[in-house]
């Protein structure tokens, strides 16, 4: 699933969480985005700031939608996992035995994820994290890799806490 795509299933709850972030933790990164997405569409930056914040949400959350903003919907992405939810990151890097910096940044990842460890430890961060979070990393990280890992497929497609059709 693209970045675009997995704004157009993302739960409003999931995206007030992400966006609320990046306007309070992250204001140069939100002003970046806000003014990317803007030009995209045509529109002034003021437009979507000078709305509430919910209306925000809503209007960014749209925009990311988009094809034509897949880049920045990544890019939203990533700054929000990698500064909003390092624990997280850090935590399955660290069960799956994924070296890493210590702030969840990985030079190369595995070929193939091994099934079992894998299930382990997606029941283990169950119990930490909120489930659409968990999803919405996984998500992100099949997109690190050409292809994806199969064995990660695998349960996103199976897994009902995980999106699972």
């Amino acid at each position: 699933m693209l970045a675009y795509q997995i704004f157009q299933t993302m739960p409003t709850a999931l995206a007030a969480t992400l966006f609320t972030y990046l306007r309070k933790e992250e204001r140069e990164s939100y002003k970046g985005v806000v003014q990317q997405l803007a030009e995209q569409q045509k529109m002034r930056p003021v437009f979507i700031t000078k709305q509430s914040p919910d209306k925000q949400v809503t209007l960014l959350t749209a925009a990311c939608s988009r094809k034509p903003a897949e880049q920045i919907a990544m890019q939203v992405l990533e700054v929000w996992l990698m500064r909003g939810r390092q624990e997280m990151l850090i935590d399955f890097l660290d069960r799956m035995h994924i070296k890493h910096d210590g702030t969840g940044m990985v030079e190369k990842f595995p070929e193939v994820m091994d099934p079992a460890l894998l299930s382990k430890a997606l029941t283990a961060m169950r119990d930490t994290y909120p489930a659409g979070e968990i999803a919405l990393y996984l998500y992100v990280l099949q997109e690190q890799q050409e292809g994806g890992w199969p064995e990660l497929s695998a349960l996103l497609e199976t897994e009902p806490w995980l999106g699972a059709q």
